[in-house]
């Protein structure tokens, strides 16, 4: 048996594209297509794909509401898949549900020391700006998907528990009802 050495294409250099890997007339087009450059596109990308990004904003000393308002409009797209995607990337990983649990407790405990805010659980509790746009979108996010055929109702529970110290009582049993009595749900 001979064997031919082969003179074939070597795709390593050229940039991958989900399932296609293209030349650089691909590209080229593909940048026509899109009006978009692929570095741009793979920034766009990374809060359905990098694990942990919101953990990562949590973790940081410097915290800006409006990071992380930008941050969760990815899960608040017209696209389920994508919603869904960026739930269980930025959102239900054990680890970022841990970060955003011990974020919010300290945040309140040190809010509740500084004005004197009652700290009974019934009551809405006194959290800073960043904690507050936390709480607030974590909430939106599961308003939005809610009826999200890709979001299980084991996810939406895992969302409400991260909320539940930090909104009103009624506020989570409605949306507790909904996941959960039969009535409302199928799944």
């Amino acid at each position: 048996m001979r064997i031919q050495p082969s003179t074939s294409f070597s795709y390593k250099n050229n940039t991958s594209f989900g399932m296609a890997k293209l030349t650089t007339k691909g590209q080229e087009l593909a940048k026509q297509v899109l009006n978009v450059d692929f570095i741009d596109f793979a920034k766009l990308q990374q809060p359905y794909t990098k694990k942990g990004m919101l953990e990562d904003l949590i973790s940081k000393r410097e915290h800006d509401p409006d990071k992380i308002k930008k941050l969760f409009k990815f899960a608040t797209t017209e696209f389920e898949d994508k919603n869904a995607e960026f739930i269980r990337m930025q959102i239900l990983p054990f680890n970022t549900r841990r970060k955003i649990k011990q974020y919010l407790a300290k945040d309140h405990a040190q809010c509740a020391a500084m004005t004197g805010f009652n700290t009974d659980k019934n009551q809405c509790l006194c959290l800073t700006e960043f904690g507050t746009a936390i709480v607030e979108n974590l909430l939106n996010v599961f308003d939005v998907n809610v009826s999200n055929r890709l979001v299980s109702k084991n996810d939406g529970i895992k969302i409400l528990d991260l909320l539940r110290d930090y909104i009103p009582v009624d506020t989570l049993l409605k949306r507790t009802g909904i996941l959960t009595d039969k009535a409302y749900t199928k799944r």
